[in-house]
């Protein structure tokens, strides 16, 4: 497992972060990347869609063949 350093200023993330270093191990295959803050306001809208779909925790997203314009 690859290991990173990162500092969390905000208070109130850092439960936030200890729930997901607990839930890491879950998964098979975990991916973390960093988003450069141009990109924080696209990456906040594709979050705030997809949790506006209420899935269900073991719901997979993939891109249809139909996707690829």
């Amino acid at each position: 497992m690859a290991s990173a350093t990162y500092r969390v200023s905000a208070n109130n993330l850092r439960p936030v972060i200890r729930d997901i270093r607990d839930l890491l191990p879950l998964f098979r295959q975990v991916t973390l990347q960093a988003v450069p803050r141009v990109y924080n306001v696209a990456a906040d809208g594709l979050c705030n869609w997809i949790m506006d779909m209420q899935l269900s925790p073991i719901t997979t997203l993939r891109k249809s063949a139909d996707d690829t314009a």
